[in-house]
């Protein structure tokens, strides 16, 4: 997990949840910078997060919300082109999906839950426990490279007032991802293959996550922590 923002506005950045799109406001903005937690360092993020900042009532944490079957669907591709990726005859790429998904459901490691600022939230904002300390907000992820919401973040810090969040989906041009997912479709299509639907949730073992994900997820939309 990685912070992103100013010391006063702060995204949450997570794997397949905007992070591409994020990393833009600290590439072009001088007064943005970028925290990690745990071993997520890198040459953008190099300030160690410090979980006291959640107790800070000057800072707004703002936590972008993804479905959580699509961000899956996301991860599982990305990681079929890391194993599959260099491979270029059809014929072979098709043989090995087969091979790889027959009889098996698809599986992820994308918990929102692990993440240490929603578990904050959970604890000590949603269950009204504490009223104190920093702000944690949820907004659709597809809100962020709004201008209007652009116009939100503002209201926090006046320096928003030069960014833009750009759509950014690099695996969205990638002919290889095509490929993947135009093979593995025809897979799942053909009756005799017997390879799962992934755009089911009962496709995935983690069935019960995204139905207890999606549960907690329609409750934020519904609170004060939510902006729409």
């Amino acid at each position: 997990m990685n912070i992103i923002g100013s010391d006063r506005l702060r995204f949450v950045s997570i794997r397949k949840n905007g992070s591409t799109s994020l990393r833009h406001l600290i590439k072009n903005h001088k007064f943005i910078e970028g925290w990690y937690v745990g071993s997520d360092k890198d040459k953008l993020h190099t300030i160690p997060f410090d979980l006291d900042d959640l107790n800070d009532s000057s800072i707004t944490f703002i936590f972008p919300l993804r479905d959580e079957l699509e961000r899956s669907i996301s991860g599982l591709f990305e990681g079929l082109l890391s194993k599959f990726g260099t491979i270029e005859d059809d014929g072979v790429l098709r043989a090995e999906l087969k091979n790889y998904f027959q009889d098996r459901k698809y599986s992820t490691s994308l918990y929102i839950f692990e993440t240490s600022i929603f578990d904050h939230f959970i604890t000590n904002l949603f269950n009204g426990k504490s009223s104190t300390g920093a702000k944690i907000l949820f907004t659709p992820l597809k809100n962020i490279s709004n201008p209007k919401f652009i116009e939100f973040c503002t209201s926090i810090d006046d320096r928003f007032s030069e960014c833009a969040i750009p759509k950014t989906n690099v695996s969205k041009e990638n002919p290889k991802k095509e490929k993947l997912v135009s093979i593995l479709d025809s897979l799942i299509d053909d009756v005799n293959s017997n390879i799962l639907d992934y755009r089911k949730k009962d496709s995935w073992e983690d069935v019960s996550y995204f139905r207890l994900a999606g549960r907690l997820r329609s409750k934020i939309e519904k609170s004060k922590f939510y902006i729409k």
